[in-house]
């Protein structure tokens, strides 16, 4: 991630005014960071005077995409760099871009954040450099990793191919942030991040459960309570098998939308009709379109109690 000295102790905090000169101002940006996945293990294999060569190519490269994008670049941070931008959609391009790049030998990973920032001479603070920051905490090498309230900001064709990771806590950001994967171009095709006016409306939405020969329809006008699936014989789906915890996940219906809340020890997967399958543990996810809830087993293991699940707009989309 950042290299010694050169990273912020708190790259989240507002400048104090004692110690900066220069008018402070409180714009609306996008901020991007871009990062080496496994600097310390890559600058023992390049050595560290080739590691810092292409570490300036990286930068170098960023400072040439910014511009065009409508950003520009605030920092180098040792392998890494910080920039901001006037809107999303020119911080998520240049995000795309340069991570499907890669800069020769450097496995890159980027983050993104739109929100208000303080802007005091060419430096930016506040909870969007905060929340990218942590964000790279998440982020594996050819991640572009956002969040939703970001994506929902974007025009879809803007947005481009996304895919809800689900609600996560991250160092020192006061509330869980949804954070969303930004897919490359070849897997835009998996699964959009739902535009504001579909998420909030939400009446008449339903979801369609299907587990053996049981189904079960909930939302608006049907089942409205929780659903438990897991060993327990009081769980709405019961699944006896070893790999299954006694409550293994809950779904629940909230603000017009169903999310599911994995509580298992080894987890659940969903897999969409097509594309990648998602592993969740311990942590919530929003359901979306259809697919195959499968209760801590991996892809492989077919064959294995799973549901069928799909989402279905009603007359409020």
């Amino acid at each position: 991630m950042f290299a010694g000295p050169a990273r912020p102790a708190c790259v989240g905090c507002a400048p104090c005014p004692s110690s900066r000169s220069g008018p402070v101002t409180m714009p609306h940006r996008a901020i991007l960071f871009v990062d080496v996945s496994g600097s310390v293990r890559l600058s023992e294999t390049l050595g560290m005077q080739q590691a810092a060569l292409e570490y300036g190519r990286l930068h170098a490269r960023l400072e040439e995409l910014a511009p065009d994008a409508g950003g520009r670049l605030v920092k180098t941070l040792g392998d890494g760099a910080l920039l901001s931008f006037r809107t999303a959609e020119g911080a998520l391009r240049v995000a795309r871009t340069i991570v499907s790049e890669g800069r020769g030998p450097l496995p890159l990973r980027a983050t993104v954040c739109a929100g208000e920032v303080v802007e005091q001479g060419r430096d930016v603070f506040g909870e969007p450099v905060n929340i990218a920051a942590r964000l790279l905490d998440l982020a594996k090498a050819g991640q572009v990793l956002t969040t939703g309230a970001t994506v929902e900001d974007l025009a879809p064709e803007a947005a481009g191919g996304t895919r809800r990771l689900g609600r996560r806590e991250l160092k020192g950001v006061s509330s869980r942030v949804d954070v969303v994967e930004v897919l490359s171009g070849e897997s835009e095709a998996l699964t959009h991040v739902a535009a504001p006016a579909t998420r909030e409306a939400g009446a008449g939405r339903t979801l369609r459960l299907e587990c053996a020969d049981a189904v079960l329809i909930c939302g608006e006008g049907a089942r409205r309570e929780a659903v438990t699936v897991g060993r327990d014989e009081d769980c709405t789906f019961v699944i006896d098998a070893a790999h299954v915890s006694r409550r293994h996940l809950t779904i629940h219906h909230r603000n017009g939308a169903f999310y599911l809340q994995d509580h298992s020890a080894n987890g659940t997967l969903l897999e969409p009709p097509s594309g990648a399958p998602v592993r969740i543990r311990n942590e919530e996810t929003l359901l979306i379109g259809s697919g195959r809830i499968v209760p801590g087993v991996t892809p492989a293991n077919r064959g294995h109690p799973h549901l069928l699940f799909a989402v279905s707009e009603g007359a409020g989309r």
